[in-house]
């Protein structure tokens, strides 16, 4: 949760609400319950993890105590598993929410809902190397999971490109800037990273002024190919 609660000091910092209906939550406290154990893997994915080029098995399991147990397999016999601790997201055990090329390594990246706030989803996100499952932390200070947000005063996301072979990540945040719900200028910043010597370093920002709720909101979730902008459900 300090992604989370870095946010939050910062929309304090700012004047803005955090409990509101929004696309990502209702801004409401629900209550939280305990998934029941699932009996069994269930198949949620079949992707090039490994990035040898032919479709992994990819299975997701609910576990007692609030965790979750993400396995792969690759061919008939080699497989990896990797159990992830989950918080406060109601009665779902976590979320699986997809897999998708994120860095510049062959092979996708899974995607896993592991903490709710309020309005705000974070995502564990597992890459394959050496034969493991491994977290791949936001380039982002903080904490190692990678969050969307989406409620009446503000807007994050993230934005995936690859031109020529250069993979790059952008995260972008913007804030209603002052006079309350009428006010229709959103300013932020925008942090870019770059895949070099298999790690994210760091490219640079700017800061983003939007004028419109329509063009505020298209920063919000995901822009990432393959993968779904906002959870569902």
């Amino acid at each position: 949760m300090r992604q989370h609660a870095t946010m939050v000091s910062l929309a304090t910092a700012l004047g803005v609400a955090l409990l509101v209906p929004t696309a990502c939550g209702s801004g409401t406290t629900d209550p939280v319950t305990t998934a029941a154990e699932e009996p069994r893997p269930r198949v949620v994915a079949r992707t090039d993890v490994t990035g040898d080029g032919s479709r992994d098995r990819v299975t997701y399991r609910v576990l007692p105590g609030d965790r979750v147990r993400i396995g792969v397999r690759s061919g008939a016999t080699t497989a990896t598993r990797r159990v992830l601790d989950t918080e406060l997201w109601p009665g779902r055990g976590g979320y699986w929410h997809g897999a998708a090329r994120l860095d510049g390594r062959p092979g996708t990246e899974l995607f896993i809902g592991t903490t709710m706030g309020a309005h705000t989803p974070l995502f564990t996100v597992l890459t394959m190397r050496a034969g493991r499952l491994r977290v791949q932390a936001s380039p982002l200070p903080g904490g190692p999971e990678w969050w969307v947000d989406a409620f009446v005063n503000g807007y994050s996301g993230w934005t995936r490109t690859n031109r020529d072979g250069r993979v790059r990540v952008v995260s972008r945040t913007v804030y209603r800037d002052g006079g309350g719900s009428r006010a229709h200028l959103w300013t932020g910043q925008a942090r870019a990273f770059v895949w070099s010597n298999d790690r994210w370093v760091s490219a640079g920002g700017r800061d983003l002024a939007v004028r419109g709720d329509r063009k505020a909101a298209r920063v919000g979730g995901f822009h990432v190919p393959g993968l779904p902008r906002w959870p569902s459900g």
